[in-house]
């Protein structure tokens, strides 16, 4: 049997990263980003839901983080831009809320989870809302609701950005902020708002001056092992000042964790189809973890200390497009392939004698007739013998033929001279 490989192997994308040691690693996270619009109408949550982007495969938690180095963080950044309609006020103003999102077991997370209930009181994030739609005024704070009760404007600050550094004139039609909140392994966080003025530019004039931009501190209300993931959410005021727009961008996630080294190699047939995974950490001061999928699923999970290295052989699916994958522990791709693959066996055919053009050479003896054989003795060891034998008897027979032939013609012959005679 021999195998034969019909090998389409396309190496369709690759990526790779090689980390030496624990640094930042930056993740764009574009299912957040997006437009949020609507028409001049009486907001309704129901049929206007909120914006809300939110990635559980994006949790992190502080213990985690500890595994990396000691100033270990999780960054979440992303700046949302909102016309001169969505900030309108008029009693009920527009509100935005950025940040970590605290995983509570059992909790159903969508746009239309409470944030003004005492289950996510704490959690590391900014609220802020526009004070006037004629401007870019807005206050932020890090709270909303304390056990149910609306304390947004208890230590809240408040300023009007100019349009751009070293300006006089506030920025009107379009107000951009830029949302930072950090999760640190020793369980605590930080979070800001820069305002972003037409240019791009971060806002550094406001008036009043020193209200902004302010820096929030805080102590992460659940223990080290608790899970936070990243998210967005916003929506307009109950009455807006016309049709209206926000625009989220720029999302970002970067973490300082270590990531696993990966390369994948070239399909392999000669054991059925599949390719081999080498996953190893540079690192040298804490474990990496590293999963490998194909197509989704997961094949192999694992830990790697610090210096170590593993080999890990993956099937691949007979004739089929596959996309191999290896993630560190937060869900980045380290490195990707997408590979097809047909591989066949066959069973080798007979080999055949070969042929000539040459003219055949006549055998000179012939093998002697099976059926002439005894073949009930052994080897027919007295088949040659026999057939001498038989040979003989039918020569003895021919010979008294012919003789007894000649007689009958001279009997004949005397028979017809004594007819003449008489």
């Amino acid at each position: 049997m021999r195998i034969r490989h019909l090998l389409l192997a396309a190496l369709v994308a690759v990526t790779s990263f090689s980390l030496a040691a624990p640094t930042a690693i930056a993740a764009p996270v574009p299912s957040y980003n997006g437009t949020h619009s609507g028409s001049a109408t009486l907001f309704d949550p129901r049929s206007q839901p909120a914006h809300f982007g939110y990635d559980p495969a994006l949790a992190v938690s502080p213990a985690e983080l500890a595994q990396s180095a000691p100033d270990a963080a999780a960054t979440f950044t992303t700046t949302i831009s909102a016309d001169r309609a969505a900030t309108f006020y008029d009693g009920a103003p527009e509100s935005t809320a950025v940040g970590f999102l605290r995983v509570l077991d059992g909790e159903a997370v969508s746009h239309k989870t409470p944030l003004a209930t005492p289950d996510h009181d704490g959690d590391p994030m900014l609220f802020t809302r526009y004070v006037n739609g004629a401007s870019s005024m807005f206050c932020v704070n890090n709270q909303f609701n304390r056990g149910g009760r609306f304390v947004f404007e208890e230590g809240v600050h408040c300023a009007d950005p100019l349009d751009a550094p070293g300006h006089e004139e506030p920025a009107e039609d379009v107000a951009s902020l830029r949302y930072t909140v950090q999760l640190r392994q020793d369980n605590t966080y930080t979070a800001r708002v820069d305002a972003v003025d037409v240019a791009g530019q971060v806002v550094e004039d406001y008036e009043p001056q020193g209200q902004l931009p302010y820096t929030f501190t805080g102590v992460l209300p659940g223990e080290p092992t608790t899970k936070y993931v990243p998210f967005v959410r916003l929506r307009p005021g109950a009455l807006t000042g016309g049709a209206w727009k926000y625009q989220v961008a720029g999302s970002d996630l970067t973490t300082t964790r270590p990531m696993p080294t990966a390369r994948i190699g070239q399909v392999d047939c000669a054991a059925g189809p599949a390719t081999s995974v080498e996953v190893g950490n540079a690192t040298g001061t804490a474990i990496a973890r590293y999963r490998v999928l194909v197509n989704g699923q997961v094949m192999r999970a694992g830990l790697l200390p610090p210096g170590g290295a593993e080999r890990v052989l993956v099937p691949l699916t007979d004739g089929m497009l596959d996309t191999v994958q290896v993630r560190n522990g937060n869900d980045r791709t380290v490195s990707e392939a997408q590979l097809r693959v047909h591989c066949e066996i066959d069973i080798a055919p007979t080999t055949a004698r070969p042929t000539t053009s040459e003219a055949p050479v006549h055998a000179v003896a012939k093998p002697p007739d099976a059926r002439a054989e005894f073949t009930g003795t052994p080897g027919g060891g007295f088949g040659p013998w026999m057939s001498v034998a038989m040979l003989a008897v039918l020569a003895g027979i021919a010979l008294l033929v012919l003789n007894l032939w000649h007689r009958s013609r001279r009997v004949v012959s005397r028979a017809a001279a004594h007819s003449r005679r008489c």
